[in-house]
């Protein structure tokens, strides 16, 4: 009950998200964008969320849920049986005498909420065990392969990090399991590359590609990306999350290309866009491993993505006023409880 509760409410929330970004994507910066589904991922963590008076759920409250579906059958009114004059009226709900109620005998040894939650945790398990297996399976290959020490493209590495003004180790990994670039791992991340890649990308390319990927780093995403990862195990039934946290991925690389624009000269934005544009033809499919993070995540969300690296240079700087305001109100007023 607690889980169907939290996912309807989750829904509204990101429908309520998406309106807003769209009204506001001229005001906000790409950073505040990404931001406001952080608020989705509170909600959806939340064991209980606080009730308050400005809460929009006090207009949609239902108790559907409580009252029907998960009420337990013992529970439930039995149907009354007419009595007349010693005659059972059984089309008000009686049986014959001997006669055994097969449905309702079935329905209190396999209550409803007992069925849904077996289904629930059977599907559940089998996702938690996919990903988890594909990850030890892609540690164990990675852990095979020597590390990449060729020194040019170390010191461009190297290079990238001063930069972003990066201290964290990062190992370089070439692995024929991947087709692009993607960072693994939290507290030592490994950037794994495909074969022949820095065959086919020249230096200046190789250097907007670290950085990206650094920019993963700088903004914790891995550790944002694992918790999505979980969560979409945990409310494997509800579509309407698996949209919302494919867009929050599309928003991620967004905001990492934001950063990394930031302090890039105006001239370089055009290289930039290009360069992602070629590591997309280079790569057959972007990193599908649960918990990475790469430089192509959705190609669908490809085109804003290019569009808004083309107006970046013309942007004049936001206030994050309004974007403070925003997620204010979107938190007062949808990751509450009715009161």
């Amino acid at each position: 009950a607690w889980l169907l509760h939290v996912s309807w409410q989750a829904s509204i929330l990101a429908g309520l998200i998406l309106l807003v970004q769209k009204l506001s994507r001229r005001w906000i910066s790409a950073n505040w964008l990404y931001s406001l589904w952080l608020l989705l991922l509170l909600r959806l963590v939340l064991p209980v969320s606080p009730p308050s008076d400005f809460s929009i759920f006090n207009i949609l409250h239902s108790d559907f849920w409580e009252q029907n579906l998960w009420q337990p059958a013992s529970q439930q009114p039995e149907q009354a049986v007419a009595v007349s004059g010693g005659a059972v009226d059984f089309a008000a709900g009686g049986t014959m005498p001997g006669q055994q109620n097969t449905t309702s005998g079935m329905l209190h040894q396999f209550p409803l909420p007992a069925v849904l939650t077996i289904i629930w945790l059977l599907v559940a398990f089998c996702l938690l065990a996919r990903t988890v297996f594909r990850n030890i399976a892609m540690l164990r290959d990675i852990r095979k392969v020597r590390l990449f020490i060729d020194p040019h493209m170390l010191n461009v590495l190297e290079d990238c990090k001063s930069e972003m003004q990066m201290h964290v180790p990062v190992s370089l990994v070439v692995s024929d399991k991947i087709s692009s670039p993607a960072l693994l791992g939290f507290i030592r991340p490994r950037l794994l590359l495909p074969p022949s890649f820095s065959e086919k990308f020249s230096p200046a390319e190789l250097r907007y590609i670290f950085l990206h990927e650094l920019a993963h780093i700088k903004r914790m995403d891995i550790f944002v990306n694992w918790l999505v990862s979980v969560l979409q195990i945990v409310y494997w039934f509800n579509p309407v999350l698996w949209l919302a946290f494919r867009r929050l991925r599309a928003d991620m690389e967004i905001a990492c290309d934001a950063l990394v624009l930031s302090s890039q000269r105006a001239s370089e934005h055009r290289a930039y866009g290009q360069t992602i544009l070629k590591a997309l033809e280079f790569s057959a499919k972007p990193a599908v491993l649960p918990g990475a993070v790469g430089l192509l995540e959705d190609k669908f969300f490809l085109t804003a993505r290019i569009a808004h690296i083309k107006r970046t240079p013309r942007q004049k700087k936001k206030s994050p006023l309004l974007a403070i305001a925003l997620l204010a109100i979107v938190g007062l007023t949808a990751v509450t409880d009715a009161r």
